[in-house]
């Protein structure tokens, strides 16, 4: 597949009304391959929601919020990735996450049925961790990786961290010692806010130091993809799409994602999601 080229998506709701039409077209016409469909959060019974729309719950996702968030994907025979982003700040998603998990039962087989379920109805190639709860352990992101896996081995996973190599490292090698196998492929590291000091090198370096056989990672510049936040965005540093290309071409890393769709559309015109998606394809040629 090509390379990983994506955006956060987010703002496809105002009250109860669906507004992914603004949002899918820019998508499709910007040709990037990564829908990051942001942010699933979960409840304490494992019932799901798009931000604070009910999502699925019972096993079963909601029809007319599924069909919203498809209005975002393109029917296209291009290479493309859907995947569901879970967590964000100041939220209790993981806190939630780990107690189904650990307490198993209904709680956990809720939790489980509903992901898939809004996989399965969207198509997506896997999930995104925005961890940001006070959530120390790995065991979070390694049982909730190794459960969903274990649902369906198709599942891809990405991580989404704006600290901590150490920690996310620990999660990479625990689900790799685990399974035997690798199903993460990114981290979309945050290079903005609480992140905005990050040097992508400097996580390529951790990966490549701890080794491929801890790992199952061949190459860690394919595995950390820096994101930058655009014009517009409520968090700094705001760049240019020209400034993007020459970040990303300085990391020497291999994909890149933007923050966030929803900013970008209130630049109007200029600059665009495609001028954005267009500096990462450059970037990355």
């Amino acid at each position: 597949m090509n390379v990983f080229n994506g955006a956060y998506i987010s703002g496809l709701f105002d009250g109860n009304s669906c507004q992914s039409g603004p949002t899918g077209k820019a998508m499709a016409q910007s040709m990037m391959s990564d829908y990051l469909i942001w942010s699933v959060h979960v409840s304490e019974t494992g019932d799901l929601f798009y931000n604070n729309t009910e999502l699925a719950k019972g096993g079963t996702s909601v029809a007319d919020t599924i069909s919203c968030i498809k209005h975002v994907i393109p029917e296209t025979d291009a290479p493309l990735r859907v995947w569901l982003s879970i967590g964000a700040w100041s939220v209790p998603d993981f806190t939630n996450i780990d107690k189904l998990l650990k307490a198993g039962g209904a709680g956990r087989d809720n939790l489980l049925g509903n992901l898939c379920a809004v996989a399965k109805d969207l198509g997506a190639y896997g999930f995104d961790y925005d961890n940001e709860d006070a959530v120390g352990s790995v065991d979070v992101i390694v049982d909730l990786t190794v459960a969903l896996y274990e649902k369906d081995n198709a599942f891809r996973f990405s991580y989404c961290p704006y600290a901590n190599a150490q920690y996310w490292l620990q999660c990479l090698q625990q689900t790799y010692a685990k399974l035997g196998t690798q199903p993460v492929e990114g981290w979309n590291l945050q290079c903005y806010a609480g992140g905005g000091g990050n040097d992508p090198r400097d996580w390529v370096g951790a990966v490549d130091q701890a080794g491929a056989s801890s790992t199952g990672i061949d190459n860690a510049a394919t595995l950390v993809r820096p994101g930058y936040a655009v014009i517009g965005s409520d968090a700094a540093p705001e760049m240019t799409p020209d400034q993007v290309r020459d970040a990303l071409a300085a990391s020497g890393c291999k994909g890149a994602w933007i923050w966030n769709s929803e900013s970008v559309l209130k630049n109007g015109t200029s600059p665009s999601i495609k001028d954005y998606a267009d500096a990462i394809y450059a970037a990355t040629k």
